[in-house]
């Protein structure tokens, strides 16, 4: 009994001090306001040009601007995301709490590309 009550009581300290609940929370949000993102994107893909009420520059500018708050606030997973396939030379995109900074991999060339 006191092995079980001492293995819970490090579980639960590991998962205060990784704060899982509240990145968890955090990515279903950021996945709900992506989800709805996608949902007016495809509903205004779906009307006739004429039909829209916007013009296309004006609502890809703020679906762009909509991303943009939706990654801005969701915690901060992924610390370095690599493409697989060759992109601009190779490009990583590195996010901190600066931002996000695309830098060039140096290690691409000897790779190749995929």
């Amino acid at each position: 009994m006191g092995i079980i009550g001492l293995g819970l009581g490090i579980l639960n300290s590991v998962q205060s001090y990784l704060k899982i609940a509240a990145t968890a929370s955090g990515c279903l949000l950021t996945s709900a306001n992506l989800l709805k993102l996608k949902e007016s994107i495809d509903l205004e893909l779906s009307l006739e040009a004429s039909d829209r009420a916007n013009s296309g520059i004006v609502f890809l500018r703020e679906a762009a601007g909509d991303y943009e708050k939706y990654l801005d606030a969701s915690p901060p997973v992924l610390k370095r995301l690599r493409f697989t396939k060759p992109l601009l030379g190779g490009v990583i995109i590195e996010k901190s709490e600066l931002g996000e900074s695309p830098s060039k991999d140096p290690d691409w060339t000897q790779r190749g590309s995929v």
